[in-house]
């Protein structure tokens, strides 16, 4: 093997293991800057859950979650900040987010948080 192909040959390596690296820090990236909004909606959806009240005929969160309601074997999800009590009893409970689930027992609101 002459001298010149061997030295493409190394520069090629070269250049595909520094492509490879800047590949894998840009994942990386990616991934911590997904890691972060998920931690931050997960904080907001636990925020939420567990500082939700009963006022009059509704359940009422201090902000606008992401609800899952599951009714007929159908999960359904709905963005709300407020809900009617009586649907929170005709569905059993919600998952505000994913990590907490909210139900009624006798009258007052319960929280299962999950992690």
């Amino acid at each position: 093997m002459s001298p010149v192909v061997a030295g493409v040959i190394v520069l090629s390596l070269i250049v595909i293991t520094v492509l490879a690296y800047l590949y894998a820090a840009s994942l990386q990236s990616q991934i911590s800057a997904l890691n972060d909004r998920l931690n931050r909606e997960n904080q907001r959806d636990l925020y939420a859950c567990l500082n939700a009240h009963i006022d009059g005929d509704k359940v009422k969160f201090p902000a606008t979650v992401p609800l899952y309601i599951r009714q007929d074997n159908v999960i359904s999800v709905v963005e709300a900040n407020e809900i009617y009590v009586s649907d929170l009893q005709r569905w059993g409970g919600v998952w505000v987010g994913r990590v907490c689930y909210l139900y009624l027992e006798g009258g007052r609101l319960k929280a299962v948080v999950y992690s």
